[in-house]
C-alpha cells in the first residue's frame, strides 16, 4: 500500500492534449486512514522545472529518505485521483 510522502510514477493526462498522458513521479499526498478505505489515493506531480508559484514547493534531497536526481518542484495545484 501506497503511504503519504511516497514517491510514485503515475500517469499524467496532458492538459493540452487529454486523450494523452505522460509517466511522472508524483507525491502521494492522500494519508493511510483514507489510502485504506478504497483503490484510490490523491497524488501531486512532480517537476523538475522550477516554477517557484504560489502553488508549488521546491523540494530538495535534505528532505528525502532517498535521494532525486534533481531537486524538483511539487505542483500542488495539480492534485489528482489516481486507482492503484
Amino acid at each position: 500500500m501506497y503511504r503519504q510522502g511516497d514517491i510514485v510514477a503515475v500517469y499524467y493526462p496532458l492538459t493540452d492534449k487529454p486523450a494523452k498522458t505522460k509517466l511522472r513521479p508524483a507525491l502521494v499526498m492522500s494519508g493511510e486512514r483514507s489510502n485504506n478505505l478504497d483503490k484510490d489515493i490523491l497524488v501531486c506531480p512532480l517537476s523538475t522545472i522550477l516554477r517557484k508559484s504560489e502553488f508549488s514547493y521546491v523540494l530538495t534531497n535534505d528532505e528525502l529518505t532517498l535521494p532525486l536526481p534533481e531537486n524538483s518542484e511539487i505542483r500542488c495545484n495539480k492534485i489528482m485521483t489516481i486507482r492503484v
